[in-house]
């Protein structure tokens, strides 16, 4: 079964995903703050959001099917705070970060291969990326095997 979050609720359930809990990511954050508090260093992070270029509106998946997400790498920061990158898909504004679509791949890539899960076809599905930053693709479709629209689209 799929788990969807809205997109204040997606932050935290990364953090869960992360940790073995919300209360542990809670609280190792906090530890992390406290003691650069402390230390008195601060460090600058760079966030980098690169422009996810596919898949676009107008993109039909199938269900089953091998398909390639890419996003512009050109003007990275020189020093990226979090270079590994995580995939989600979302529909109707819901991202489901219970099956990333892909995760820990370096995001200055620019692409990454994902088997389109089995989920139930329709539009209004996007890709998220995460790394530093995070952006998503605009709407697509997601089709099943053997439908006129995949058929009539290749997937």
């Amino acid at each position: 079964m799929r788990s969807w979050y809205t997109p204040f609720a997606l932050v935290a359930a990364l953090m869960a995903a992360a940790t073995s809990s919300p209360l542990a990511a809670s609280s190792a954050l906090a530890t992390d703050f406290n003691a650069a508090a402390r230390s008195g260093v601060v460090v600058q992070r760079d966030v980098w959001a690169p422009r996810v270029t596919s898949p676009t509106t107008g993109t039909v998946w199938t269900v089953g099917t091998q398909q390639t997400i890419t996003w512009d790498v050109t003007n990275p920061p020189r020093q990226i705070t979090n270079p590994r990158g995580v995939i989600l898909l979302s529909k109707d504004g819901l991202a489901d970060v219970d099956h990333p679509l892909a995760r820990n791949f370096p995001i200055r890539a620019g692409k990454q291969q994902i088997t389109v899960p089995n989920v139930p076809p329709g539009s209004h599905y996007r890709v998220i990326l995460i790394g530093s930053g995070d952006n998503s693709s605009p709407s697509f479709t997601i089709v099943r095997r053997g439908s006129k629209t995949s058929a009539a689209k290749g997937g």
